[in-house]
């Protein structure tokens, strides 16, 4: 149901636990007046570096997000060449180029990434 309404995505960052009990707010009940003093220091300098910085606030904690395939880049690009297909405009013809070259160009890179063989590398050497 939270996929129909797009609160899930194909690949979110945190799982529902995590965003129910953010690890982030929990308090040890061990914690020290100067771990917790140091802690909300942290988070108020995050906080004014957000603005500076644009959101970037420093936390490493996060892994980044997967970038996708090769394989499912082009799959969206043929997704968007289908919708463009019954569009008329200069726009969509625009997009329909850019989707073109940008095919073109993946697939260049993929070739050039691509190493050279001889058909004799697959086959063993004779015992005799």
């Amino acid at each position: 149901q939270l996929t129909a309404v797009s609160v899930l995505q194909r690949a979110n960052r945190l799982d529902i636990s995590t965003l129910v009990d953010m690890p982030e707010e929990q308090v040890p009940e061990d914690a020290t007046d100067e771990e917790i003093f140091e802690a909300v220091m942290v988070m108020r300098a995050d906080k004014e570096n957000q603005e500076i910085n644009g959101g970037d606030d420093g936390n490493t904690d996060v892994p980044p997000e997967p970038k996708p395939t090769r394989k499912e880049v082009m799959q969206a690009a043929a997704t968007l060449r289908k919708f463009l297909a019954d569009m008329d405009g200069q726009f969509a013809r625009k997009l329909e180029l850019g989707l073109a070259t940008f095919g073109r160009e993946t697939q260049l890179e993929h070739s050039k990434a691509l190493i050279s063989t001889s058909i004799t590398d697959y086959f063993g050497a004779k015992v005799d």
